[in-house]
Formats: structure tokens, C-alpha cells, sequence
């Protein structure tokens, strides 16, 4: 019997890719690797375990600026250069604002609840609406202290326990979301919250990867019966659920019940109740106002802490990695603060920082293929046919490996990003390491000051050498990322000795005064 279904399913999925093949036959796709007559080249798409964005990578010297896949009812775009992405994702932007359906992150396991996942529905323009109301210029600003006390409190840590720099790093990236967000303070931030919103946001991304799951290329599958071989998706679907309804409710109730009582901290979701829509007598306007609100919030972790995480853990391998360039951000950042701690305010006065902090976001991005886009109508591009529900793929890993005349792809230089003798410019890669368009993050703004704050008092107040083995002797790193949605440094070593004890005491007493308040 299973097989005689899973015959019919594997029919059906055939007779689809037939039909809108011959639909388009008189029409021109993009290149794209060799296919089998009506079932396509799909299968061609590296899996997520195997870095897909460097196989996509070697097509773009292949195919071109595009790279098209097709197969099974699913027609996919992968877009491997900054001007393609601005053109269609940017400049047509209307056209792809939506998201693909991911058939087991989102049918399955409710991730399309999300903000980030959300097609662009009624539901996403209101959450957006929401969310460029509290992040806006002037709102942002007013997290700044709360952002420089959390990198205090990463800094005592690392000088008490500089081993488990890691865990600090993870650590301080979440205490930022959860008290911008929820008016959380660090220490129920890291007992009730952190831990279980890592656990949650591993097991989601997971599922968000191309490739990653079959039943997303075949979303018949979900139909099979719950046992073995299929069972075990449906087992991690109904987990990935409950964790993640587990994660966005109970800070978001925690708020309501600190604002009865007249407590709340000042947070993203104390400013969203606070608008004049909030009191509205509509019982059914009231409700889809809350679950905006719930599900705008609770999208903010994983939008914010994965790159803001990715990229500061980067700095402590680069800086490890390549001791000239944490030495000359240090000799900065000594003479324009001198023995102070850094603030988000020292961002105008300090060049060779922020060259440093666009390097980290391009060596290796957070995002190496984005967050994929789905077309809302059939598109014509540069003489090539891309119907509509194509997925389209930016291919930040090729945006960031373009040529360089003076600096190689792969070297690690924040000089590429000043002026230089030759004229060259590369692209800001603040432009594309937040998504494209419609669906840029709209934490950007927050995310950088993140960034720029953490690594700051990283670079200011650390050293950071090669470990050692057991004979005393300096030994390399050969660093590796994970393989996921999101990519970051996989466990490495290396030894973080404090610069100054003044400044040590300084982030004590800071950080003291951050333990202290609510």
C-alpha cells in the first residue's frame, strides 16, 4: 500500500513539471544544469550539509548571472550577481515580495507565521507596518545604553571565563533581542529565554534550507501515511511548533502583565500595545492586532541574532587569524577613546572600524544565499522566462566573492573598504547582507549598532592569539563554518588576554550597573 502511494504521489508530481514545461516551451529560461526530460534538474541543487552556496558559486562561472533549476511543479532562479538582485528583487521588487512556501518549515511546523517567512499577505503588510514603526531612526537610538551595557557584560564575562567566549558571544546577541524587544532584563534573559530561543531557531533553520527536506520539493509527501520512513518529519514538524509557539508567547504575555501592573521597561512590544490601535472595540481587530504583534515580536530573534551572532564570532577568529589588522583597530580605537570604553556614538570617528565591521559581514556572510523570494507573476528578464512562483535565490556567497584588483576574494583585508590608490569601490556589503527590497530586515539599523557596539568592545579592550598545544607552541587555525540558512564559525581555540586593567574595572563597574537595573 505505501508504495502504491507513494507510486501515485511521484506520478502526480511528473504530470505537473510535464504541463508547465510544455507551457513554456516557446519561451527561453535562464541556463542552468543538464536535465531529464520532464522531471528537470532540481535534483542538481547541493544539499544543505555541503556548503550548497560553493557548488552555486563554480555555476556562476558556468551559467552566468543566473542559474536556473526546475523540476517537480518548482521552478527556482539563482541570482549570483548585485546587479540581477537589485533589479528584480529591488527594483521589481512588487513582483517578489514573496516568500517560497516552505512545506515543512511553514505548513508543518508554523514558521509562515513568522514575519520573515510570511508571503506578502494583508497579515505581512500590517506586521511590517508594525515593525517599521519601532524600529524607525529615532526609536533605535533609544536601545543604545541597554546595547552598550549588554557588550559590558559580555566583556566581564570573557575576562572571567575567556574560554567560553562562544557561549558569552550567543549570550550577549540574545540579552540585545530580548531586552529591545521584551524589556527583558539579563538575567532572566539568560535563565528563562535564551537557551530554549538557541534550541528553537537551530531546529527551525534547519528546515529552511534548500534542499533540506523532500517533501518541500514534493509537498504531496505530507500526505503519506505517519509511519516509517516518513514518520520522522512529521515527529520534527510537531516539535518545531511547539517550540516555537513556547518561545513567542510567554515573553509576550510576561509585557501585557508588566504594563497592568505599570512596570514594563520600555521594549518593542510595550511601544506596539501602546499604539491608539491597541484599544480598538473590534473583538476580531483586537485579535488580529495581538497576533501581529505576537508573531512581529517573536520574529525579531531570529532575524536579529543570527547575523548579529555570525558576525561578531567572526571578528574573534579574524582577529586571532590575522594580528595586523587587530592591531591597527586597536591603535585606533585607543586614540579616539583612549582608555574610556567605546560607545555606538564613536561610529563617525572611527573609518578603520567600520571598514573592519563591512569585511566581517563579506568574508563570510551570516546569510551566504539570503532568504529566498517567490515571483507573484510570470517575469521577463534580459530576454529570459521565469513563471510566476519561481524561487529566486540571491546568491550573496557570489556577491561577495566578485573581483577585486587589488585584494584576492578570500583574503581578509578591511583595506578593500577604505580609499585607495586605484580607484576601485566595492559594494557596501550593508547593501545585501540584510536582504533585498521589500523584505530587507527592518531591524537594520538595530542589527548594526549590535554589531558595531559588540565588536568595538571586542577590539578594545582584548587580545587575541593562536592557542597552543601541549608542548607551549603556537598551533593554526583552520576554521570552518556551519552548513545551514544561517553560517557561522564552527568551535574553534584561541587565547583572549584583557589589555588594561583600568578599562577591566571600568566594564565591571558598567556591568554592575546593568545586572542591577530591571
Amino acid at each position: 500500500m505505501l508504495t502504491l502511494s507513494l507510486f501515485a504521489v511521484l506520478a502526480c508530481a511528473f504530470l505537473v513539471s510535464l504541463r508547465r514545461q510544455w507551457r513554456g516551451t516557446s519561451l527561453r529560461h535562464p541556463p542552468g544544469p543538464w536535465a531529464i526530460p520532464a522531471i528537470g534538474n532540481l535534483l542538481h541543487f547541493p544539499l544543505s550539509k555541503d556548503s550548497p552556496w560553493r557548488k552555486l558559486l563554480k555555476w556562476k562561472y558556468e551559467f552566468g548571472k543566473m542559474t536556473y533549476l526546475h523540476g517537480f511543479g518548482n521552478s527556482v532562479v539563482v541570482l549570483n550577481d548585485i546587479d540581477t538582485c537589485n533589479d528584480l528583487l529591488v527594483k521589481d521588487g512588487h513582483v517578489w515580495t514573496d516568500r517560497p512556501v516552505f512545506t515543512m518549515g511553514g505548513e508543518l511546523m508554523g514558521v509562515d507565521r513568522s514575519t520573515v517567512f510570511m508571503s506578502n499577505t494583508p497579515t505581512w503588510r500590517y506586521h511590517r507596518k508594525l515593525t517599521d514603526i519601532a524600529f524607525n531612526a529615532n526609536v533605535v537610538k533609544e536601545y543604545c545604553g541597554a546595547q552598550e551595557d549588554i557588550a559590558a557584560l559580555m566583556a566581564q564575562s570573557i575576562t572571567t571565563h575567556p574560554e567560553g567566549f562562544i557561549e558569552h558571544l550567543r549570550l550577549a546577541t540574545g540579552r540585545i533581542i530580548m531586552s529591545v524587544t521584551y524589556g527583558i532584563s539579563p538575567q532572566l534573559a539568560e535563565e528563562d529565554y535564551i537557551r530554549h530561543a538557541e534550541d528553537t531557531l537551530m531546529l527551525l533553520t534547519e528546515t529552511l534550507v534548500p534542499g533540506a527536506y523532500l517533501v518541500d520539493a514534493i509537498p504531496s509527501l505530507k500526505y503519506l501515511p505517519e509511519h516509517l520512513p516518513f514518520k520522522t518529519f512529521h515527529d520534527k514538524a510537531r516539535e518545531g511548533r511547539a517550540m516555537s509557539e513556547k518561545l513567542v508567547f510567554p515573553p509576550y504575555h510576561q509585557v501585557k502583565k508588566e504594563m497592568a501592573a505599570g512596570e514594563a521597561p520600555h521594549s518593542l512590544v510595550k511601544q506596539l500595545l501602546s499604539l491608539p490601535h491597541a484599544d480598538t472595540q473590534s473583538d476580531s481587530a483586537d485579535a488580529a492586532f495581538e497576533d501581529a504583534v505576537i508573531w512581529a515580536a517573536g520574529s525579531m530573534y531570529g532575524a536579529g541574532v543570527e547575523t548579529t551572532y555570525s558576525t561578531v564570532l567572526n571578528c574573534i577568529l579574524a582577529m586571532t587569524m590575522y594580528p595586523e589588522v587587530q592591531r591597527r583597530a586597536q591603535l585606533e580605537l585607543d586614540s579616539v577613546v583612549g582608555d574610556k570604553l567605546p560607545s555606538i556614538e564613536n561610529q563617525h570617528e572611527t573609518p578603520y572600524l567600520n571598514a573592519l565591521l563591512q569585511e566581517l559581514l563579506r568574508w563570510h556572510p551570516a546569510l551566504p544565499l539570503g532568504i529566498p523570494h517567490r515571483s507573484s507573476k510570470d517575469v521577463v528578464y534580459q530576454g529570459f522566462f521565469l513563471p510566476k512562483n519561481t524561487i529566486a535565490i540571491a546568491n550573496v556567497w557570489a556577491i561577495t566573492r566578485e573581483e577585486d584588483p587589488d585584494f584576492s576574494p578570500e583574503e581578509f583585508a578591511p583595506e578593500r573598504f577604505l580609499p585607495r590608490p586605484s580607484g576601485f569601490v566595492p559594494q557596501d556589503p550593508f547593501t545585501y547582507a540584510f536582504g533585498f527590497g521589500r523584505r530587507i530586515c527592518p531591524g537594520k539599523a538595530l542589527a548594526a549598532n549590535s554589531i558595531y557596539i559588540l565588536v568595538a568592545y571586542l577590539v578594545h579592550n582584548f587580545s587575541y592569539h593562536l592557542p597552543r598545544n601541549v608542548d607551549g607552541v603556537e598551533e593554526a587555525i583552520h576554521p570552518t563554518w556551519r552548513s545551514s540558512l544561517t553560517s557561522f564559525p564552527n568551535p574553534f581555540k584561541c587565547r583572549i588576554v584583557p589589555r588594561s586593567e583600568e578599562r577591566m574595572s571600568m566594564i565591571n563597574q558598567r556591568a554592575s550597573s546593568a545586572r542591577m537595573a530591571k
